[in-house]
């Protein structure tokens, strides 16, 4: 009994310890970051979300720098910088286009964003 007590104690403090790294460090993803790495290619496109004007993002413009921040090119590198941004038509949408750059291997990609209004 005492083995199993003291198993459990050593246990319950390295989850306790755990959790406040990632508390403070944040080493673990966070639930908005898991929700917009998961998300699918929407049915019938060839693309994923926001990188085609059909497929185009909802969101804040207070959170299009962080959405940014987060985005990945092929080479792995998370190091896309922002080069241009632009407002277009699409289907009677006013859409924003981000033209991005790798900084490790320069690749271009370009987001789409429909921007709403602030709640």
């Amino acid at each position: 009994m005492v083995t199993f007590l003291g198993t459990l104690a050593i246990v319950a403090v390295f989850v306790g310890v755990g959790l406040l790294i990632d508390r403070r460090w944040s080493v673990l993803p966070r639930k908005e970051e898991l929700i917009e790495a998961g998300r699918k290619k929407p049915l019938g496109s060839d693309h994923e979300v926001g990188l085609a004007p059909a497929t185009a993002l909802a969101c804040e413009p207070s959170r299009l720098p962080k959405v940014i921040a987060q985005q990945r090119c092929a080479c792995k590198a998370r190091a896309m910088e922002r080069v241009s941004e632009d407002d277009v038509r699409y289907a009677d949408r006013t859409l924003r286009a981000v033209k991005l750059r790798c900084a490790r291997c320069g690749a271009h990609r370009h987001l789409y964003f429909e921007l709403r209004p602030t709640s």
